[in-house]
């Protein structure tokens, strides 16, 4: 918040064997899909300098997504969607997912609003569903093997991942 224009480096640290599928970002009101290559990552300017960077790239990891955005106008609100597909843990019939989400020892001010959608679709009829990292979360059942889950938070701040289990098999 401030009256210059600036650059910035979106980090996010996807999980080992995700692979991201799309990432947009806008600039004044106007989407721009980011064009995907499978490359070496560069670090984070700094690495080993100052542990606070040393932490960030730690954090971020060797499969991290880090996309640099330029110009960013005064007082201008930055939004990024990034999408990806990762295996979950599965058990029995449970399901159980984290989504890296904690950022509390890098970025402790609030963001304007933390926004969470879980679309959950199964071959096998879900029978439960639960977010327990947010438990205020709402429900929507589309059909028996058709969930949604939502969680929204205005002025949130980033100090837990999102952990999401659900169950599937034969429904009674």
């Amino acid at each position: 918040e401030w009256n210059q224009s600036t650059d910035a480096v979106y980090n996010f640290p996807l999980p080992a064997d995700a692979r991201a599928t799309e990432i947009i970002y806008w600039k004044n009101d106007i989407s721009y899909k980011a064009i995907l290559e499978v490359k070496q990552q560069n670090t984070n300017p700094g690495t080993g300098e100052k542990p606070f960077v040393a932490a960030v790239n730690r954090y971020i990891g060797k499969n991290g997504i880090r996309i640099l955005l330029k110009n960013i106008g005064p007082n201008e609100i930055q939004r990024i969607r990034l999408s990806y597909v990762s295996l979950l843990d599965y058990q029995q019939g449970l399901c159980s997912y984290r989504f890296p989400l904690k950022s509390s020892p890098f970025v402790n001010t609030s963001i304007e609003e933390l926004s969470i959608k879980i679309d959950i679709k199964s071959f096998e009829p879900i029978v439960s569903a639960a977010m327990p990292s947010h438990p205020e979360f709402t429900s929507t059942v589309i059909s028996p093997n058709h969930q949604i889950l939502t969680y929204t938070e205005p002025k949130g701040y980033l100090s837990s991942d999102i952990k999401v289990n659900y169950g599937i098999g034969a429904s009674n």
